[in-house]
């Protein structure tokens, strides 16, 4: 792909993200301000604990076929056969393990939701949340595979009507009904037929390629691909249960030590810095194809040339990024959600300066480490540094001044960012100095 159609791609995509958060923070900001912290506390710890039986499962199905599709042969006989028959390989292993997921979730909750929050959820609510995390680890890895078709429009199209529908049956659910039994109803139903959209728009893509018999022909030679794949298997379902403990884990860290109140404030915080990255996926969409072509090439120059540019950028927007959160937070969060939210401003500083080692450092590190699929120095230093930056500087902190805090936990999710990418850096940059900036 051209630079310009890059830049447009990315645009394009870009627009469709900020259109899609916009939607999603305005929703957000009318269930925050429905609920009330106690309640979004306990819908919070309640996502947490599905994400947590997710990430337990997490394989990372789209890292494991973008190295496979990207790994076959350039004179490979119909090369684009085999990999829609990987895809759909990799798609019906997705739909298990999405149910497994599920039903993990609703058990999971059943035990551990009490020793984290005091109040309690119906089983109604648990079976909703847990079913609408099984419909979204099945529309992600679905959505996922719609970037290589380089289809940015149509993409960023699908993307805001699904944003748009969601926006619509939370808003009207939560307005109509004010609990958190409306909420999860209406967050399950969403999250269904946001995959059943996905499934229809990456059909659609596929049909390009192949007739309806051969995309749904099951074929042994696929499975047998995945069966090769098993080490990078392993090593990507402990990268999970470093990003469970990582993005999961920790809304039920803060649950654990600190009031409901507060625990709704570090989720609001989460869920607000969670926003800065609708340019990341935006390019991600538009570059990851690229990136893995440049690998397969093994064109170094082109890879550093990007990295470089890319570390730069993202040092001078983390910068801004702070100083307008610093600024502007206190009269925009007091004037939206009333100043009850307003103590978070200290979380959400300290949740934002992981954009730069996201953007900087990660978004073109990862292609390298899925590609050679390097990925257990990865998961083995991620483990680590939760536990012992993440987790750990917060406690001693906690242990020396008496009093648990949401923003204790925010400087040790952003420190863990440190003690992770800084020595990754260094060790992949040995193994193939060419792709590296400096």
């Amino acid at each position: 792909m051209t630079r310009s159609n890059l830049a447009r791609s990315v645009i394009t995509l870009t627009v469709g993200n900020v259109f899609s958060a916009l939607l999603g923070v305005a929703t957000g900001l009318v269930v925050v301000r429905q609920l009330g912290p106690e309640n979004f506390g306990l819908v919070g710890v309640v996502i947490a604990i599905m994400s947590v039986a997710a990430n337990l499962l997490d394989f990372r199905i789209y890292d494991l076929l973008s190295r496979m599709i990207y790994g076959l042969p350039i004179d490979t006989p119909h090369r684009v056969q085999t990999a829609i028959g990987i895809v759909r390989t990799g798609l019906m292993l997705q739909s298990v393990l999405s149910l497994v997921i599920g039903c993990a979730g609703v058990a999971a909750a059943l035990i551990l939701l009490h020793l984290f929050i005091d109040q309690t959820a119906t089983l109604t609510v648990l079976l909703a949340f847990a079913a609408a995390e099984a419909f979204s680890t099945l529309g992600g890895v679905l959505g996922f595979l719609q970037r290589f078709a380089r289809r940015a429009l149509a993409m960023a199209s699908v993307q805001v009507g699904i944003a748009a529908m969601r926006a619509a049956i939370v808003c009207f659910a939560v307005l109509h009904e004010n609990s958190v039994e409306a909420y999860a109803k209406a967050v399950v139903i969403s999250s269904a037929l946001s995959a059943m959209v996905n499934a229809l728009f990456l059909l659609s893509l596929a049909l390009r390629h192949a007739s309806f018999a051969e995309i749904f022909r099951l074929e042994m030679s696929n499975i047998s691909r995945f069966a090769t794949e098993l080490r990078f298997v392993a090593f990507a379902n402990l990268s999970g249960y470093g990003k469970l403990l990582h993005r999961s884990v920790d809304v039920l860290v803060v649950g654990y030590f600190c009031s409901d109140g507060e625990t709704g404030v570090y989720k609001f915080a989460r869920s607000l810095t969670d926003t800065l990255y609708i340019l990341y996926d935006a390019m991600y969409k538009a570059f990851q194809a690229d990136m893995l072509a440049w690998l397969t090439r093994n064109a170094g120059e082109s890879y550093r040339v990007f990295a470089k540019r890319l570390a730069l950028t993202a040092a001078g927007g983390t910068l801004v990024v702070l100083a307008a959160e610093y600024w502007m937070l206190p009269p925009v969060l007091e004037l939206i959600v009333g100043d009850r939210y307003l103590p978070a401003i200290p979380t959400i500083l300290w949740l934002s300066v992981p954009v730069f080692f996201i953007f900087g450092i990660q978004f073109w590190l990862w292609p390298i480490l899925v590609f050679h699929g390097r990925l257990s120095a990865y998961s083995g230093l991620q483990i680590m540094s939760v536990v012992l930056v993440q987790y750990g500087l917060p406690l001693v902190l906690f242990s020396i001044t008496g009093a648990a805090s949401p923003w204790l936990f925010a400087l040790g999710y952003a420190c863990s960012y440190v003690t992770v990418y800084v020595p990754l850096y260094l060790l992949e940059r040995k193994a193939g100095p060419q792709f590296f900036p400096v």
